[in-house]
């Protein structure tokens, strides 16, 4: 098997990516003019599939959809590209001083953001020279929801945090109980690995295994989600938080097919009956391409399609622990146990 070089994108590296990735396209997404090299053999592991396992960053300057003020202008050049990279990174690190911990003010409770690596001027990018993530439509932009509605949003469900957006999930409807807190909230369950695969705040990178018969997408924030390559028919599988995935190998590309979510699961407020179509094609020893196509006409009146590439970092990834919100729920319901006795004291 051929091991391929790891490393970290610097600007020159990523300008190189971006030309490979406006070269030509792959059939799969022509119509969309998603950009690919025809040239590039991917390696293969030892059982014989391509080789597309690796860490990688999902981190992107390319939001989903397309500033309206840019029209329909569908690329940057590499210079303009260049420019924002360097605009991004040249950005003002904010660290939290021993003078500004005064007890209840910002710097007190806030995180020091730079500490953990979480400035994004700190972290390597996913080079995109679109100027959306968002394909088709060719405006680069959401569909019309059903009904008439705007494509932001949807039936209650939030698109929060983050380049792409990041979806709190609900333990159960909302009734003012502590049950009714966000799984994300309480950092049970995250929408990393959910399908699609989007950019987030912070975090944003990827683990991906492979088995004979097998590929695990590994979020750094979220649960692994285990996806057979056997085509096998997933209409009767019990609904899961992360939908479930079946996957096949079309040529050089990993096609993932995701269904069967839990209606609880509403990521931009879409139907527990959406369908996630996933695309994965090694183009270089240091990037994938991923592409995807969500199906949901109980939400968007057509389909919509979005690419950008996956840029190959330094592993392996290291767990992600989070316990705020758990120690949050705590705090929040002993406020409230001390807010009623108040009541009850005051007779109201």
């Amino acid at each position: 098997m051929k091991r391929l070089k790891r490393r970290s994108l610097g600007l020159a590296s990523v300008l190189a990516v971006l030309v490979t990735l406006t070269l030509s396209a792959p059939a799969w997404a022509a119509a969309e003019g998603s950009q690919s090299a025809d040239d590039y053999t991917p390696p293969r592991t030892a059982w014989g599939d391509p080789l597309i396992q690796g860490a990688f960053t999902t981190n992107s300057l390319t939001p989903l959809e397309r500033p309206e003020q840019l029209g329909t202008q569908e690329f940057y050049t590499p210079e303009e590209y260049a420019e924002i990279v360097e605009r991004r990174r040249g950005q003002p690190v904010e660290t939290i001083t021993e003078e500004d911990r005064n007890r209840g003010e910002r710097g007190d409770i806030h995180y020091d953001f730079a500490q953990y690596g979480l400035v994004a001027g700190q972290n390597e990018f996913s080079p995109n020279l679109r100027t959306s993530i968002i394909v088709d439509p060719p405006n680069g932009r959401l569909p019309e929801q059903v009904g008439g509605r705007g494509g932001r949003g949807g039936r209650g469900g939030g698109g929060g945090g983050g380049v792409a957006g990041r979806t709190a999930i609900a333990a159960r409807p909302d009734d003012g109980g502590p049950e009714s807190r966000s799984l994300t909230e309480r950092c049970i369950l995250w929408t990393s690995t959910m399908a699609p695969v989007l950019p987030g705040g912070y975090n944003s990178n990827l683990h991906i295994f492979q088995a004979p018969g097998y590929v695990v997408i590994q979020a750094e924030m979220g649960d692994a989600r285990v996806v057979p390559t056997d085509g096998r028919d997933l209409s009767d599988d019990v609904p899961q938080w992360n939908g479930s995935s079946v996957g096949r190998w079309e040529g050089d590309t990993l096609v993932v097919e995701t269904t069967n979510f839990r209606p609880e699961a509403n990521w931009r407020g879409t139907s527990p009956d959406r369908k996630i179509t996933e695309r994965f094609r090694r183009i270089s020893d240091d990037a994938i391409e991923y592409g995807f196509t969500v199906e949901d006409p109980a939400t968007w009146t057509q389909p919509w399609t979005g690419v950008y590439s996956l840029a190959e970092i330094e592993g392996p990834l290291y767990e992600y622990a989070c316990h705020e919100g758990n120690y949050g729920m705590a705090n929040i319901m002993a406020g409230l146990r001390r807010d009623e006795e108040a009541a009850a004291a005051s007779g109201q």
